[in-house]
């Protein structure tokens, strides 16, 4: 794994890695974080404070997972509330997202980049934001549980993939281990992962 000790070292890898086959870009959670959206452990702490208002007792299980490094067992807590309206739990799973600092306009110079196809494993609008604010266009969107998933396999054009749900649909944010034994079941989630690390150049981000 290259380490990059000064900005033009970067730059040259990039352009480096540009000038050769087409690149995908595979975005985690680090990339939502620069736009001002809530890590993962934060976005988690969130939650448990709104947990608290409803049920204390199961707040302070989630708590105590989140500080062992629990996380989604942490996530499990929230979801399996039964005290909490289950429209203001799904709510709350988009609200707590965001921060006050949230500008998904500073992923714009990465949405700038040639790259043929971006994939993530986040919720939220912020890639799709700053893509659509460089190209002045909307891209073809893959979605999990979505025929559009199982159709980017195939396309020879941009696209942006949001693999485990998006925030436009809470209840299906992948969070906790069952979501990710799900994942292991679906065929068009896995299909779409074997041709994506078999046939493209990605870049972790």
């Amino acid at each position: 794994m290259a380490i990059f000790k000064q900005p033009q070292d970067l730059k040259a890898e990039l352009i480096r890695l540009f000038e050769g086959d087409p690149c995908t870009l595979f975005a985690g959670a680090g990339t939502s974080a620069f736009a001002g959206l809530r890590t993962w452990q934060e976005y988690l702490y969130a939650l448990a404070a709104v947990l608290t208002k409803y049920e204390p007792d199961l707040a302070t299980v989630m708590l105590k997972r989140i500080k062992r490094g629990q996380l989604l067992e942490a996530a499990h807590s929230y979801l399996e509330s039964t005290d909490m309206p289950i429209g203001e739990k799904y709510d709350q799973l988009v609200v707590q997202l965001k921060t006050e600092h949230y500008d998904p306009f500073r992923l714009v110079p990465l949405a700038s980049l040639p790259f043929e196809a971006i994939v993530t494993t986040n919720y939220d609008r912020a890639l799709l934001e700053a893509w659509t604010r460089y190209h002045r266009k909307a891209p073809f969107l893959a979605e999990k549980n979505d025929p559009t998933l199982k159709a980017a396999a195939f396309v020879n054009h941009f696209f942006i993939a949001r693999i485990h749900g998006r925030e436009e649909v809470p209840q299906e944010m992948v969070l906790e281990v069952q979501h990710y034994e799900q994942l292991e079941k679906d065929t068009v989630y896995q299909d779409f992962l074997h041709n994506l690390f078999m046939r493209r150049k990605c870049l972790f981000l």
